[in-house]
C-alpha cells in the first residue's frame, strides 16, 4: 500500500516516500502474499486507522476447481486487518499479529473479505464489508455484511 496527496482531488503525487507504507510479511504469515482494499479513517482518538484486506493467495488451481466440493481450506482466504498511524500517515503499525476479522468468523464471508468501511457508532464500532462464502469458485456470491465490536 502506498501514500499520495492531492490539493484538488484530481492530480495526485506520492509524497514522503517512494516505498510502500505497509507490505505483506512473507512466508509463514496469514498476510504473506498481498494487502489490498485500504480504507483509512481518522479516529476520534486522533490516529489514522487503516483497515485493509490481506491474505495468502497460495491456492492451487486444483484447490480452486474443487472448492465447492472440498472442505474449507485456509489457502487463498482473505481476512480483515487493522494498522494505526499516530501522526503522518506514512508509518503504520499493525494492531495485532492476527486478523481482526478472519474469513470464517461469519458465514457470509467464510472465504474472503474485501472493501472494508469503518464507522464509529455511539455504542459500537462497525465495519461494513463485502464477503464471499465457500462457493467462491464462481465468484458470483459476494454479499455485503456488517461486523461489530463494542466500544470500551
Amino acid at each position: 500500500m502506498g501514500y499520495a496527496e492531492s490539493s484538488d482531488g484530481l492530480n495526485w503525487a506520492r509524497t514522503g516516500t517512494e516505498e510502500p507504507i505497509l507490505t505483506g510479511r512473507g512466508d509463514g504469515f496469514w498476510d504473506n502474499d498481498h494487502l489490498h482494499d485500504p480504507n483509512v479513517v481518522r479516529h476520534e482518538d486522533g490516529n489514522l486507522y487503516l483497515f485493509y484486506a490481506a491474505g495468502d493467495d497460495d491456492m492451487t488451481e486444483d484447490e480452486m476447481d474443487d472448492l465447492e466440493e472440498a472442505p474449507m481450506t485456509t489457502a487463498g482466504q482473505i481476512h480483515m486487518a487493522l494498522a494505526v498511524s499516530s501522526d503522518d500517515g506514512l508509518t503504520f503499525t499493525r494492531v495485532q499479529e492476527d486478523a481482526i476479522i478472519s474469513a470464517g468468523d461469519v458465514a457470509w464471508a467464510a472465504f474472503r473479505f474485501s472493501y472494508p468501511a469503518f464507522i464509529a457508532m455511539p455504542d459500537e464500532y462497525v465495519v461494513f464489508t463485502h464477503g464471499i462464502d465457500k462457493n467462491a469458485a464462481s465468484m458470483e456470491h459476494w454479499e455485503v455484511g456488517r461486523c461489530t465490536a463494542p466500544r470500551d
